[in-house]
């Protein structure tokens, strides 16, 4: 690990104790293997619940009908703030908000059930693929 950037004091603002801080979330399996799940400022507080969006699209692409979802925080005088998703659905789909709920009540856990489903033609993605959440509506 390095001690610090050349030449970048504001870089160094992430070296803590001689560990990188990159805000991702992850964690070490048995054989001490990493993985990467989100990243911390992705991560949902619905009324002290966490959520990583991920483990909600990840259910919701199991939908044969789903092409592709985006999740993410929308804000709630209640509950500071609640799950919307983005939905692109297969060609010629006939799924509709419905079936999609009835499916995440069946698979979710009630804090991570979205609010607000809506159908979309495209989720702004950058240059690497990955999901611009705050592109998100």
């Amino acid at each position: 690990m390095i001690k610090n950037y050349w030449d970048n004091p504001i870089a160094d603002k992430n070296l803590e104790n001689g560990w990188l801080q990159t805000n991702d979330i992850g964690y070490l399996d048995s054989d001490e293997n990493l993985f990467l799940v989100g990243r911390n400022d992705d991560v949902i507080n619905i009324g002290g619940e966490k959520v990583i969006p991920s483990e909600i699209e990840e259910i919701i692409k199991q939908m044969p009908e789903i092409e592709d979802v985006v999740a993410f925080g929308v804000n709630n005088k209640i509950f500071g703030k609640t799950i919307k998703v983005n939905i692109i659905k297969k060609k010629n789909s006939n799924l509709d908000k419905t079936k999609i709920l009835s499916y995440c009540l069946k698979n979710l856990e009630k804090f991570k059930i979205p609010s607000k489903i809506e159908f979309v033609e495209k989720i702004p993605k950058n240059e690497y693929g990955k999901v611009k959440r705050s592109m998100q509506k």
